[in-house]
């Protein structure tokens, strides 16, 4: 019995060291539980998300046209791809290809850092895929996705 009990008691011990380094981790890196910031990023990636059926309506007419769709003659198509969700005011087709997504404002957004700001994705062709750009617009860099920042490409 007491051989099962000193088996037990190294593995209690490295579990709540291990718990405690997780905390410690979370606690430096500022993975914090309850991170306002964390939260107020994860709203805007959750917009880019929601441009996702957009994005395959403007690249399947790019491969079937080899020219992008004009959001003036084409507006009733690609706006029935686009849903709003909870931080998302609008997500607009524009001139070229790109996209806006623009975010809430006032009392509808819960987050007042990004509210009224966009993000524009702009489409480029590399070889014969559509990838997508997503550092336009003037949402600040601080609440972008890692790879949405920097200001747009050249």
């Amino acid at each position: 019995m007491s051989a099962a009990r000193s088996t037990s008691s190294p593995i209690r011990v490295f579990t709540a060291l291990g718990g405690f380094a997780a905390l410690l981790l979370a606690a430096f890196f500022g993975w914090g539980f309850g991170d306002e910031h964390a939260r107020t990023r994860y709203a805007v990636l959750e917009g880019i998300g929601a441009a996702k059926p957009l994005k395959s309506a403007i690249a399947d007419y790019w491969l079937l046209n080899h020219a992008w769709p004009d959001p003036d003659e084409h507006a009733a198509m690609l706006r029935a791809r686009v849903q709003a969700d909870r931080y998302v005011a609008a997500i607009e087709p524009l001139a070229e290809g790109r996209i806006a997504i623009r975010y809430r404002a006032g009392a509808d957004n819960p987050h007042p850092e990004i509210e009224a700001h966009t993000i524009e994705l702009a489409p480029r062709i590399e070889g014969t895929e559509v990838r997508w750009d997503c550092r336009g617009g003037d949402m600040p860099d601080d609440y972008r996705p890692n790879v949405c920042r920097g200001g747009e490409r050249k």
